[in-house]
């Protein structure tokens, strides 16, 4: 009875056994064939497409390993081709500051176009007297010099005249010079020009003045000379001549005094 009952638990103890080895392995078959399926769905790798970190590094190329705090992100980034095209116009526009209402106007451009004109006069005119006067104009298309294939009327009056006087379509030559008047003696105490300057199609106007200086007594045996009037009020000016150091000792300056500082 004893030996029946011993190869009863024998054969329940290995039927167990084999039961648990069968168990054992379809847990097992099943982990295998879940990453078996893993691997077959995961996308294919074509080896041609790829390089490695050291190719990566030595070409310089950043890769995702390395610390990216320390560079700028694409959205940091600007476009500055429009700021700086727009601080060049600045800096390289002509300075109009001196320019006349009527020469503004004229730059406002036709077209997409401008003309400015500006005259001078180059001389003195001093106690009566004026030394060879050249009248230069100076011409401006776009912001370019022109030289030449333009004409102007030229219109003055003074030295005793004050109606205007005119010479029309002149040319002048590549340094701008149109008009020379002699060295003189003079009366009338001032001196004015007004040019109209013609140019593709589009026209400037400029004016200038120039005024008797009486500046007192003209070498040993001169003649004292006259208060200056200023022709905007009829007020009467003083003139003094100096260089920049006595200038500077002036502590009180006069109002209605010239001060002409030799350079």
């Amino acid at each position: 009875m004893s030996a029946m009952s011993n190869l009863e638990n024998l054969a329940r103890a290995i039927g167990e056994d084999v039961k648990a080895i069968k168990e054992d392995s379809e847990l097992k078959d099943r982990e295998v064939k879940k990453r078996l399926d893993t691997l077959e769905s995961r996308p294919k790798v074509h080896p041609e497409t790829l390089v490695t970190k050291a190719e990566l590094e030595e070409k310089g190329y950043l890769t995702s390993h390395q610390d990216l705090s320390t560079y700028a992100q694409k959205w940091e980034l600007y476009n500055d081709i429009p700021i700086k095209a727009r601080i060049s116009a600045l800096e390289n526009r002509p300075s109009f500051d001196t320019l006349t209402p009527t020469q503004r106007d004229s730059l406002k451009g036709d077209n997409g176009h401008s003309l400015n004109a500006s005259v001078r006069i180059e001389g003195s005119y001093k106690n009566g007297s004026t030394s060879r006067l050249n009248l230069f104009a100076d011409v401006f298309y776009d912001g370019e010099a022109v030289t030449s294939g333009y004409t102007l009327d030229y219109y003055y009056r003074g030295f005793g005249y004050t109606n205007w006087r005119s010479l029309r379509n002149q040319t002048p030559d590549s340094a701008g010079k149109f008009g020379t008047w002699s060295a003189s003696q003079r009366s009338g105490g001032w001196f004015e020009v007004r040019i109209e300057v013609n140019y593709r199609g589009l026209r400037a106007s400029a004016f200038t003045h120039l005024d008797n200086v009486n500046d007192g007594e003209q070498g040993r045996s001169g003649v004292p000379g006259q208060n200056i009037v200023n022709q905007n009020g009829s007020q009467a000016l003083n003139y003094w001549a100096g260089t920049q150091e006595q200038y500077d000792a002036i502590t009180t300056k006069d109002p209605h005094t010239i001060y002409d500082i030799f350079k």
